[in-house]
């Protein structure tokens, strides 16, 4: 996380698998200055992802946003 933070990537963690993405997730919603660019309404649903299937097509539009912000 630190180094991807450091680097300026976005972190797009799945909470439900716990563990560090756990511990990340929790860390982005309490600290603004770890949202990695991403809005409290994306750490929502993020937040709210139940499966692996709704978290992926998050992600994807995740991407797609971010891609379309550089162009």
């Amino acid at each position: 996380m630190t180094l991807a933070r450091q680097a300026g990537k976005t972190i797009v963690p799945f909470p439900r698998t716990g563990g560090t993405a756990g511990r990340c997730f929790e860390q982005m919603r309490a600290d603004p200055r770890h949202h990695g660019g991403l809005v409290r309404s994306i750490l929502d649903e993020i937040g709210a992802c139940e499966n692996a299937a709704q978290y992926g097509m998050l992600v994807e539009r995740i991407v797609s946003m971010k891609v379309e912000a550089r162009n």
